[in-house]
């Protein structure tokens, strides 16, 4: 259990460290980055994922919304909901 304890310590701390520098680079305030990565984690830690998947943010998506966050940054939050329910679909018709 310590063990355990530790390594989850220990992720916290690199993904928080991670969620703060995707934060600055799609230019939104670091709150935003922080709680969307709390907001992945707990789907992550409710619904499962598979081995092999990536939960959380990427350098990818932060430069695809930087553009957005400076021009438009009160529609950050409807395109995050549309990508999901889009990838909800493509995950629905996959099988």
């Amino acid at each position: 259990l310590a063990a355990n304890v530790k390594a989850g310590l220990a992720t916290a701390v690199a993904v928080a460290l991670e969620a703060l520098q995707f934060a600055l680079i799609a230019g939104v305030h670091p709150l935003v980055g922080l709680g969307s990565t709390l907001v992945v984690g707990l789907n992550c830690a409710l619904f499962g994922g598979r081995p092999g998947m990536v939960s959380g943010a990427s350098a990818t998506c932060a430069l695809v919304v930087a553009p957005l966050g400076k021009e438009q940054p009160e529609a950050i939050p409807t395109a995050v909901v549309l990508a999901g329910l889009l990838q909800l679909a493509i995950g629905y018709l996959k099988g």
